[in-house]
């Protein structure tokens, strides 16, 4: 009797218009967002990338990190708000910013987002025109855009973004913030058309064309031949200030360097941030005006060790812990994993001899640092590691598979055989390291096999029985 009910009906929708379909539709948006945040971590693009790592996940607590993001939607009782305040309804509308209504914000009744405070992307999921959802492009777009707007004005090189909506520096902050945006339709074009664009964007190609009021005003204000601010628009062809890709890392150096003077933290701790820069970071960083600025305000000699490890790292750090006998090929590994490119790291790892590959595995700073220098980046750290104490650098691209492999397996009754072929593809060792010491991956992808698959993999992985 109990089998030919079938299935539970699925619990009606709430009623439109009302508090629950409002919730609701929060918490679809949320959902929405937490799946495009983890797309991002997973993307080839590097700025992409950095922009997901400089956020906390949508829908979870406060994690630390400098970005949040948060759905912002239309209220079930924003006409009646209206009409209490004497604001019209067709243009005005009140939201509440989370899952629950129980806060208030007025805003356009088209804005699709602001940032609130120093670091929260407040954003319309929901098209207030169309009603769909917004595309994915469309929010990782606003996601960039938004976090340049944040750190920008942390570092303090846009001030009068924040006192003049019509200053140069906001044209600078909003020119900057548009330029690199990944899928925009400036993200195409050439790089002087892509500014000639932004630039039409901002201040019209007319009189009263732009998007930016103020900065129209200020650009088409009369006479033209003496207006410096037309001026100083006309000849600002590329994005300027410090992080242009958004990275965590360079982003840390900038708090390390303020924690310093400060007396939070030591000048070691900025040397060692430095040797999981990148070398484009490290370039970036060397060169920034914000950067000197920050040494210049550090003891001379605290100063002059960080400027050396800018632009020699090796001789900075690498040597002392991580490379104890000073080899050129661990420090050429070493450096390539800070390029967080698979091809360029299994390269250089190929060409270190097995003394060198042995001194790796054996080097617990050499654990440590990597998990400094890909902090957000599991699947490639796991690999790294497994490939560092298998003492092979096939292990790499096997570990990949494998991890593969046991996503897909989820749910299976029996072990399959991919998973089985994964495991036949390293060596005990190789397995051990997977099991032991990249625990975060291994028990985010075992939870998710059944039971008796689990403890297959588990006993293979253990060296209890062979794949």
């Amino acid at each position: 009797m109990l089998q030919r009910q079938g299935a539970p009906a699925a619990p009606p929708a709430p009623a439109a218009g009302t508090q629950a379909a409002s919730e609701a539709e929060a918490a679809a948006s949320i959902g929405e967002l937490r799946t495009i945040h983890r797309d991002m971590l997973r993307s080839p693009e590097q700025r992409i990338k950095n922009t997901a790592q400089m956020m906390d996940p949508p829908g979870e607590p406060a994690g630390g990190r400098r970005v949040r993001a948060t759905p912002m939607t239309l209220r079930s009782d924003s006409a009646q708000i209206a009409a209490r305040n004497g604001t019209d309804p067709t243009t005005t509308g009140y939201f509440f910013y989370g899952g629950r209504q129980d806060n208030e914000h007025e805003d356009q009744l088209t804005t699709l987002g602001t940032v609130e405070g120093s670091g929260t992307i407040v954003i319309r999921v929901r098209d207030p025109v169309s009603g769909a959802t917004q595309s994915r492009n469309d929010i990782v777009d606003t996601f960039v855009h938004e976090t340049s707007h944040i750190i920008v004005s942390d570092y303090g090189e846009h001030p009068g973004t924040d006192t003049d909506s019509g200053s140069f520096d906001r044209y600078k902050d909003e020119f900057r913030a548009y330029w690199i945006e990944p899928h925009g339709s400036f993200s195409t074009l050439a790089p002087d058309a892509r500014a000639d664009a932004i630039r039409d964007k901002l201040v019209g190609a007319s009189a009263g064309a732009g998007d930016y009021e103020d900065l129209d005003h200020a650009f088409w204000a009369a006479p033209h031949a003496t207006n410096t601010f037309r001026a100083s628009v006309l000849a600002h062809r590329r994005p300027d200030g410090f992080n242009l890709d958004n990275s965590p890392y360079l982003d840390r150096l900038v708090h390390l360097l303020r924690d310093v003077q400060a007396g939070r933290s030591t000048a070691e701790d900025a040397v060692f941030q430095i040797t999981v820069l990148s070398p484009a970071e490290r370039t970036e960083a060397a060169g920034a005006t914000l950067i000197t600025s920050l040494l210049g305000r550090l003891a001379a000699g605290d100063a002059n060790r960080i400027r050396r490890a800018l632009t020699s790292p090796a001789a900075i750090n690498y040597g002392r812990e991580l490379n104890p006998d000073g080899s050129a090929r661990v420090t050429a590994f070493l450096e390539a994993i800070t390029t967080r490119t698979p091809e360029t790291i299994i390269d250089a790892y190929r060409l270190c001899d097995a003394t060198e590959r042995g001194n790796l595995a054996a080097n617990a700073h050499f654990l440590s640092w990597l998990g400094r220098a890909l902090p957000g980046e599991t699947v490639m750290r796991t690999c790294i590691t497994v490939m560092a104490h298998g003492r092979s650098f096939l292990f790499f691209e096997r570990t990949r598979v494998l991890l593969s492999a046991l996503t897909d397996a989820a749910g299976a009754a029996t072990m399959p055989e991919p998973v089985r072929a994964a495991l036949r593809g390293l060596t005990f060792e190789a397995r051990l390291a997977y099991i032991g010491l990249c625990q975060e991956d291994c028990n985010a992808r075992l939870a998710g096999l059944s039971e008796a698959v689990r403890d297959e993999v588990r006993a293979i992985l253990r060296g209890d029985r062979e794949p």
